[in-house]
């Protein structure tokens, strides 16, 4: 999903019209799930176990392997590819180095991951919130309404680039996943209510839709904000009813990383965007669908090939998960 919706950026799909609608209805509606989903599935695998402060702190001492390790090196990876195709300007001093790393320079989607150590480095004052669960709840409607009706994140702007440090948008999610992970009743009885089939995907489907008219400024980032929620609470529905109702498995697919997908897709995303744009494969609905899926499955292969002979490497780049 985080790949269909990063290819919308290279689009170039006009509004108003039935292809980008349908662009925007799969970026700007169905994907909007991916992040909030991402952060709430890092929520609650970090405090799903954590019930001591020293727990806490045992985990962030693994984090800098499994987290901020595979950030720098994605980050120096990135730097040294586009200042070695002419793409980063060639000034590619050591400041330089060390500021593309730390904030993200040359492959922007790197943002996950700093916003994810953000909140590692409030972990203990999580800790603090979720022993009550009243508590963490009117933390999370405060994100959500400091993100809808004031602004969705602070930051700062350094060396021309706009960072943001704390995003309140996003902070909600990862807290909700926490929340969920201390209190299995609340997820049990979530879960036990989840409607039919039918009136789930027409719910989602309906939200996605809704969402998506951003895109074509039919209505503002405002409520776009306020859709999003929705839009997540009901796609790990549908994802919790598919997964206990199929048995999905396939061997490549177990066999890659996330983090190796993550961090690998926009390589491969840029060097099929530049091969449709050298033989003249103009903007168009089907570009975007063939784009889409060439990078999904050129980066599994890659990355599958890459753990398989260089598994060092491999590890180092995945945070050895």
């Amino acid at each position: 999903m985080v790949v269909v919706l990063h290819q919308f950026n290279v689009s170039g799909m006009q509004p108003n019209s039935v292809s980008a609608h349908i662009v925007g209805f799969v970026s700007h509606g169905i994907c909007t799930a991916a992040v909030p989903t991402f952060f709430c599935m890092s929520g609650y695998l970090f405090w799903g176990n954590a019930d001591a402060l020293q727990d806490v702190l045992s985990k962030l001492k693994r984090r800098v392997k499994s987290v901020l390790l595979p950030f720098c090196l994605w980050n120096v990876l990135y730097a040294l590819l586009f200042n070695v195709v002419g793409m980063g300007g060639g000034n590619l001093t050591l400041t330089e180095i060390i500021s593309s790393v730390l904030f993200y320079k040359y492959y922007f989607p790197m943002w996950y991951m700093f916003q994810l150590m953000i909140f590692f480095l409030l972990s203990p004052l999580f800790f603090v919130l979720l022993k009550d669960y009243r508590i963490t709840i009117v933390i999370i409607i405060t994100c959500v309404l400091v993100s809808v009706f004031y602004k969705s994140s602070v930051g700062i702007e350094i060396g021309g680039m706009n960072r943001s440090l704390i995003m309140f948008n996003y902070m909600c999610y990862y807290l909700f996943g926490a929340l969920l992970s201390k209190n299995k009743r609340l997820l049990t009885i979530c879960v036990n209510r989840v409607p039919k089939w039918g009136i789930l995907l027409a719910l989602f489907f309906l939200v996605a839709f809704l969402s998506h008219l951003v895109f074509d400024e039919y209505i503002t980032m405002h409520y776009h904000r306020l859709l999003i929620p929705v839009v997540f609470l009901l796609f790990v529905l549908l994802m919790h009813k598919l997964i206990s109702t199929i048995d999905i498995t396939c061997d490549i697919l177990q066999g890659v990383s996330p983090m190796a997908v993550y961090g690998m897709h926009g390589a491969v995303g840029l060097l099929f965007l530049h091969l449709f744009e050298r033989v003249g494969f103009e903007n168009s609905l089907s570009r975007y669908l063939i784009l889409s899926l060439a990078t999904i499955v050129v980066t599994i292969w890659v990355c599958y090939i890459i753990k398989r002979y260089l598994p060092k490497v491999y590890a180092c780049f995945t945070g050895y998960r």
